[in-house]
């Protein structure tokens, strides 16, 4: 299995950037609750560009049921977490 990226500031920017170039979501939309029913470009295609993504930009390998419960930024981050990918807390 591949080392999965650790650096936590530097995985926040690539998720936006992965976000930003396939869903065209801009950085001040961005945000833990996007979902497909939020991002008008993310359909069943861009779903699977994006873990594909994901997968290259993180090194890390998703089941068939981690992808179809990416419904959200907070649950990709949450998978991302349990395969050793570091994030930033989100504020309270």
């Amino acid at each position: 299995m591949p080392n999965p990226r650790r650096y936590t500031m530097d995985n926040q920017a690539v998720l936006r950037r992965i976000f930003r170039e396939l869903l065209h979501v801009s950085e001040k939309d961005f945000g833990d609750n996007l979902s497909p029913s939020s991002v008008p470009a993310w359909d069943s295609i861009s779903h699977l560009a994006l873990y594909h993504a994901l997968e290259q930009e993180f090194g890390v390998t998703f089941s068939i049921g981690e992808i179809l419960s990416m419904d959200s930024v907070s649950a990709i981050k949450c998978f991302l977490r349990n395969k050793g990918v570091e994030f930033p807390e989100a504020p309270e």
